[in-house]
C-alpha cells in the first residue's frame, strides 16, 4: 500500500489544475484516505486522476503564469520559517482571498496543513508549498466589508441570522461556468452583500464561531434543494468550513478575520444561491460508517472531500446532521 508521501511525490510533475481552469482535488483527497485510514483506496483513485492532469505550463494558462515564482517564495518561507510560521504569514492573504477558484486554494492549504501537522516530511512540505502557491495565484479579490466579529456580549447566532438574508434576484437561476466567476457576477456590485455584512456578526470566540459557521454552512447545503447546480456551490461551502476550522490553530492574530471571511463567503453564497432557507431539524445522529466506505468506493473527489469535512465536524459537533449532508452529496 502506498504511504502518504509516495504519493503525493507521484504528483511532482503535474500543476495545480486540469481541464478549463478545474482545480486539482488529488492532493486533497490522498490527505482524506490517510487521514480516515483508506490509503488502499489511493492507488486506484491517483491511476484513475494522474490520467486528467496537465503538467505545469503557465505560459499556456496566464493566470497560472505567476505560480512557479509563487511556489519559489513559498518554499523559501517553509524553509525559513518552518511550516506554522509559513501558515501563519499567509493567513491574511489566504482569508481574503478564499473565494478564489472555489475556495479550493484555502482548502488545499488547510488539507497540507492537516498532513504535515501528522507528520513533518519533505513531501508534505513540498505539498503545502504548492497549496500556498496555489492560494496566492487564485486569490479572489477581497470584499469591500465583513461580517464583523462580535465585541463582546452575546452576539446573535450567524447561523440563524443568515437565513433572514436577501437574497439576489438570479437566485434560483442555475450556475453558468465555473463558481468563482458565477458567483462575483451573480453578486453584481456586491450592494446585497455590502448591506447584509453590516447587520452580521460572528462570535469573538473562535470555538463557537467554528460551530456557528459550520451550522450555517449545513443549513444552506441542507435547506435548499431548488438546483442540483446550486447544490455542487453550497457543498463547497461545508468543505471551505472545514478548512477554515483546521487552519484556526495556525491563524494566530488573524483569526478573528479568518473567521469573519469565512462569514462573509457563506453570506455571499446565501445571496446567490439560495432565495430561502428552509429550517433543519438538528438531532443527535451517528455519522453512518457506510456512507464513509460509499463517497470512498465513489470515487468522486468532492464527496471523498466532504466525507473528511463529515467525519471532521462529527468528532467535534455531533449533533449537527453530517450524514444527512453526506447522503445528499452521494445522491447528487
Amino acid at each position: 500500500m502506498l504511504s502518504l508521501d509516495a504519493a503525493l511525490s507521484r504528483l511532482a510533475p503535474f500543476g495545480p489544475e486540469y481541464g478549463p481552469s478545474l482545480s486539482s482535488h488529488v492532493p486533497m483527497v490522498l490527505e482524506v484516505l490517510d487521514r480516515v485510514g483508506r490509503l488502499d483506496a489511493a492507488e486506484g483513485y491517483l491511476e484513475l486522476w494522474t490520467r486528467r492532469l496537465r503538467p505545469l505550463a503557465p505560459h499556456s494558462d496566464p493566470e497560472l503564469d505567476t505560480y512557479p515564482a509563487a511556489l519559489e517564495r513559498a518554499r523559501s518561507q517553509i524553509a525559513r520559517l518552518g511550516p506554522r510560521g509559513a501558515l501563519g504569514e499567509a493567513m491574511p492573504g489566504l482569508a481574503s482571498g478564499m473565494l478564489g477558484a472555489a475556495f479550493h486554494g484555502l482548502i488545499r492549504v488547510s488539507h497540507a496543513a492537516r498532513a504535515i501537522g501528522r507528520v513533518d516530511s519533505p513531501e508534505r512540505r513540498e505539498e503545502l508549498a504548492r497549496a500556498l502557491a496555489y492560494a496566492e495565484v487564485r486569490a479572489s479579490a477581497p470584499p469591500v466589508v465583513y461580517v464583523r466579529p462580535s465585541s463582546g456580549g452575546a452576539p446573535r447566532t450567524f447561523s440563524e441570522e443568515l437565513a433572514r438574508v436577501m437574497a439576489s434576484p438570479g437566485a434560483a437561476s442555475p450556475r453558468k461556468g465555473l463558481i468563482t466567476p458565477d458567483l462575483e457576477a451573480r453578486l453584481g456590485g456586491g450592494d446585497l452583500l455590502r448591506a447584509a455584512c453590516e447587520t452580521l456578526e460572528i462570535s469573538g470566540d473562535p470555538r463557537v464561531a467554528e460551530g456557528d459557521l459550520r451550522r450555517a454552512a449545513l443549513s444552506l447545503y441542507l435547506g435548499t434543494s431548488h438546483d442540483p447546480s446550486a447544490d455542487f456551490v453550497l457543498l463547497h461551502g461545508v468543505t471551505a468550513v472545514d478548512a477554515v476550522a483546521a487552519l484556526v490553530p495556525f491563524a494566530g492574530p488573524a483569526t478573528p478575520h479568518l473567521l469573519s471571511a469565512m462569514a462573509t463567503a457563506l453570506t455571499a453564497l446565501r445571496i446567490a444561491y439560495v432565495p430561502d432557507v428552509r429550517p433543519v431539524a438538528y438531532v443527535p445522529e451517528r455519522l453512518d460508517v457506510d456512507l464513509v466506505r460509499a463517497a470512498i468506493a465513489s470515487g468522486d473527489d468532492h464527496a471523498i472531500k466532504l466525507a473528511g469535512a463529515c467525519v471532521e465536524g462529527h468528532a467535534h459537533a455531533p449533533d449537527l446532521p453530517w450524514g444527512r449532508a453526506l447522503a445528499k452529496a452521494l445522491r447528487q
